[in-house]
């Protein structure tokens, strides 16, 4: 997304994305595409190994191209790192406590639901439909309790 508005903000841009996995459905398939289709982003499958300055203060990317097996530098004047998502233990008091690898086990105290990235990563769409769905699970315990 960012990399389609930056090059619909500033024409003169060049893009590059390195990748190692593209993850995407439904609507996000054909978002994809666009990226895929535009002639001034460019998709790399590899690992960045190193980010440096060069002598003019340029930075330059040290990359593994997977696709070629090769070693290649790229010129940037700005770089964005997409971090990953990993959970971390909440509490809810002492036998409450989630585990720290709730995400595998999905072993929760009864009464309690995981939504959106609690569970996994999501985006916002996918996100505000887990968390009505749990909404909703909630809500009907609660009926069943009352009875």
């Amino acid at each position: 997304k960012q990399a389609l508005n930056l090059a619909d903000i500033l024409p003169e841009s060049q893009v590059s994305i390195y990748y190692i996995d593209l993850r995407v459905s439904g609507r996000n398939e054909a978002f994809l595409n666009r990226v895929e289709d535009h002639e001034r982003i460019l998709l790399l499958k590899g690992k960045v190994a190193s980010i440096q300055k060069n002598q003019d203060g340029k930075l330059v990317l040290i990359a593994e191209d997977i696709l070629s097996g090769k070693k290649i530098t790229h010129d940037a004047d700005l770089v964005v790192l997409a971090t990953g998502i990993s959970p971390a233990t909440v509490s809810f008091g002492a036998e409450n406590d989630l585990p720290a690898d709730y995400m595998q086990t999905r072993e929760l105290p009864k009464g309690m639901h995981l939504a959106g990235c609690a569970q996994s990563p999501l985006d916002i769409s996918a996100s505000l439909k887990q968390a009505t769905g749990v909404a909703l699970k909630a809500i009907a315990s609660l009926k069943t309790v009352d009875r």
